[in-house]
């Protein structure tokens, strides 16, 4: 007598065989192996296979904030269109992010995104991040102002160009501006103002 086996023992020698329960990128030879092996022991029935990414945990571990909102998004199988249409992005874009080539610091984009992958009390959000967010450009303007720093000693402090802190003045600080330069304002307030000490 034939023994005939069972869809999931089928599915679990492939499995066990091909895919190692890791991350996996599916081969069109081995399903269509499994397939065969269905169509060959008559079987007639409807396949659902699902399959469990598990993203590295070396995600997780990161200390970069996108690294562990990738962890989270791949772990609850979110595809990257839809993160970069809750932040009004294209998928191009988006995906920029996760590797790295655009830094991700925008305060709102994260709070968007920690909410969405209910992760917000599992995540600590970077200092810096929340710097931006509680320090917006045209509040740190109206601060040097009130508080009648030169522009001289600013300047030299910071490392931000006369230029930029013309322009950022002229226009009471409602522009954007790069990563880069809300970095040096950043660790201007550390270091003179004592930002993050409270």
């Amino acid at each position: 007598m034939t023994d005939f086996p069972t869809i999931s023992k089928l599915y679990s020698e492939i499995n066990e065989k091909y895919f190692n329960n890791k991350f996996i990128s599916v081969n069109s030879k081995y399903v269509s192996e499994l397939f065969n092996k269905v169509r060959e022991k008559n079987i007639n029935t409807k396949i659902s296979i699902v399959i469990d990414k598990e993203p590295p945990l070396e995600l997780l571990e990161s200390e970069d904030l996108i690294d562990k909102i990738q962890y989270y998004r791949v772990l609850n199988n979110i595809p990257k269109t839809k993160m970069a249409n809750l932040i009004g992005v294209d998928a191009e874009t988006y995906s920029n992010y996760e590797k790295k080539r655009i830094p991700f610091v925008n305060p709102v984009y994260v709070n968007i995104l920690l909410e969405e992958l209910n992760i917000k009390e599992k995540i600590e959000i970077p200092e810096f991040i929340k710097f931006i967010e509680e320090y917006p450009l045209p509040k740190i303007i109206n601060i040097l102002k009130d508080e009648m720093i030169t522009k001289s000693d600013f300047i030299k402090k910071s490392g931000i160009s006369r230029y930029a802190l013309d322009s950022w003045i002229k226009k009471n600080g409602n522009q954007k501006i790069q990563a880069c330069m809300y970095e040096k304002l950043y660790l201007y307030w550390k270091k003179y103002k004592g930002y993050g000490k409270e």
